[in-house]
């Protein structure tokens, strides 16, 4: 039997002292006050200053929302376990809205996700899953679940999740990242062919809605079902399209991870001095954001490179 709001031990308010620190409103503001104040500083960036105005909320108002909002918040913060307590006492409440309670167990298996309790996360997400949530956060529930599954290389049980959450996303960015994991999960189960019109699908989506990190994203994915089915020139355009999409939006990292994919594909069609130039780019990069597996990968291609271009003492170098 659930108990009542009353029953539950009321969470610690804040401090005076750091009041003024804080910039805590004086007196004593209303809690819709409160509340507007506390997603203000979270989406400000200012989590110390939010978590202490939601202690405030959920030590005068006790409910779901309220708990809800300073669980997440804990754990934003770091603070996992506390975190995990605050949203299990949540989901006691009777008070408040019943299309949070699938919601709150999201948020339970994100921080399990985060501890590394892969098991505990699939539970949360199931419980979530049966309390018929809303369209839109059946649709996370769904892409979460399957990106668990995806990880356990449970491939068609993943496949049927992004699917669901395909359907039931209406936003375009969204819909482009799950057809992305659908196409990577066909693609790790040993299905390339398979995983081409869905790679197609996301590169399809995210140029109509004009978003060039997931563009970049899918023809990384296009690249790779590519060079799988021994497609290589294929391969290299869509790997140097990729690092194009990355170098204009300023994804360093993932700009490297391109250019090693097309250099490795220029190899392999005996395109030396190709490969030599886009490993010399994906090294370059890999150094300044400290990619070191990207960089041994780079460096032990262009030494490949240049033992078939003859000049074996700098391939020695490499």
């Amino acid at each position: 039997m659930k108990v009542t709001a009353s029953a539950l031990p009321l969470v610690v308010p804040r401090s005076s002292s750091g009041a003024k620190e804080h910039d805590f409103p004086v007196g004593r503001p209303t809690i819709e006050r409160l509340r507007k104040l506390r997603e203000q500083l979270f989406k400000k960036g200012k989590l110390p200053q939010a978590l202490e105005v939601a202690r405030e909320v959920a030590g005068r108002a006790p409910g779901r929302e309220s708990h809800c909002r300073l669980g997440v918040l804990l754990r934003e913060s770091g603070q996992l376990r506390d975190a995990l307590k605050i949203l299990r006492d949540a989901l006691r409440f009777e008070a408040g809205p019943d299309y949070l309670l699938p919601e709150i167990h999201l948020h339970i298996a994100h921080a399990w996700l985060l501890l590394g309790e892969r098991k505990r996360v699939g539970e949360s997400l199931r419980r979530a899953l049966a309390l018929r949530p809303r369209p839109r956060t059946e649709a996370a529930l769904r892409h979460s679940l399957g990106n668990l599954l995806l990880a356990q290389c449970r491939y068609p049980e993943a496949l049927r999740e992004y699917t669901g959450a395909f359907g039931l996303y209406t936003e375009a960015r969204r819909r482009a990242g799950v057809a992305h994991n659908q196409g990577q999960t066909l693609l790790a189960s040993g299905r390339p062919e398979d995983a081409v019109p869905y790679a197609k699908r996301a590169i399809e989506i995210s140029r109509r809605c004009g978003d060039l990190s997931g563009l970049g994203v899918a023809r990384k994915l296009l690249a790779g079902i590519h060079f799988s089915l021994g497609h290589f020139r294929q391969a290299m355009g869509m790997y140097l399209r990729a690092a194009q999409c990355f170098r204009v939006t300023g994804a360093r990292l993932r700009e490297a991870e391109a250019s090693h994919g097309a250099g490795y594909a220029a190899g392999e069609l005996g395109l030396w001095d190709k490969n030599k130039a886009c490993q010399d780019r994906a090294i370059h990069l890999a150094e300044r954001s400290g990619h070191w597996q990207v960089e041994a990968g780079g460096l032990a291609c262009r030494a490949t490179a240049w033992a078939f271009m003859g000049d074996y003492a700098r391939a020695e170098m490499d």
